[in-house]
């Protein structure tokens, strides 16, 4: 069963300091999104096309306050390791199935638990690491499975942005070839194994390299 490139994530340790990178980088405002109850955090969202956005998140300081509102694990994204000082970055992606379960189970990679969570009338299956840790340093997806006929990019103003390419520098490719293979994944992504002189980057990166009304702009993790 395919999976597709369903959207980007940028972690901020605030949606102030999250959006702020994502003008500065790509000269648009992402719009509000909500909260997830579930994880203690909120969003802020931009299109990129019908099936395809570009999320912000960070904890939400208002439900990580009570008590009531603390998450049961630790938050998604590694945002429970987050300083106040840390940068906002590209920090991992998103990967679309029809069957979550099923695609997760023929995974290389064990991409995490499966949970059902909540965004106002959103609501889809998703895989979450257990210690929050996107794998393979970020260059691995998390899954989702939305409940639903309706994609929520569709829902999103146009601002003119469209996804041109994600660029993953992964440390080990070909454990990370094998997972997309694995999950069929089909979406404008590509395998850096080396860098520009021809030696093998210690550290993964991501890049996305997005159109823009003022031409082609990048953002990419720290």
């Amino acid at each position: 069963m395919a999976t597709f490139l369903d959207h980007l994530v940028v972690t901020a340790p605030s949606l102030e300091i999250g959006a702020a990178f994502v003008h500065l980088h790509l000269g648009a405002m992402p719009q509000s999104g909500g909260a997830h109850e579930k994880m203690g955090t909120h969003n802020l969202l931009l299109r990129l096309d019908e099936t395809a956005y570009l999320e912000v998140i960070a904890v939400d300081p208002g439900r990580a306050a009570t008590q009531t509102s603390q998450p049961s694990r630790l938050r998604w994204f590694d945002l429970d390791r987050m300083r106040s000082d840390t940068h906002a970055c590209l920090a991992a992606w998103v990967a679309r199935t029809d069957d979550v379960r099923t695609t997760s189970a023929h995974a290389s990679e064990d991409l995490g638990a499966i949970a059902r969570m909540t965004r106002g009338d959103l609501t889809w299956l998703i895989t979450i690491p257990h210690d929050g840790r996107v794998r393979l340093d970020g260059c691995a997806p998390l899954l989702i499975e939305w409940q639903g006929d309706v994609h929520p990019a569709s829902r999103l103003p146009d601002a003119g942005l469209r996804l041109v390419k994600l660029e993953l520098h992964p440390r080990e490719p070909e454990r990370l070839q094998k997972l997309f293979d694995t999950i069929d994944l089909s979406a404008p992504i590509g395998i850096v194994r080396t860098g520009r002189d021809g030696v093998r980057d210690p550290h993964a990166r991501l890049v996305a390299t997005i159109a823009t009304p003022r031409g082609l702009r990048t953002i990419a993790s720290a």
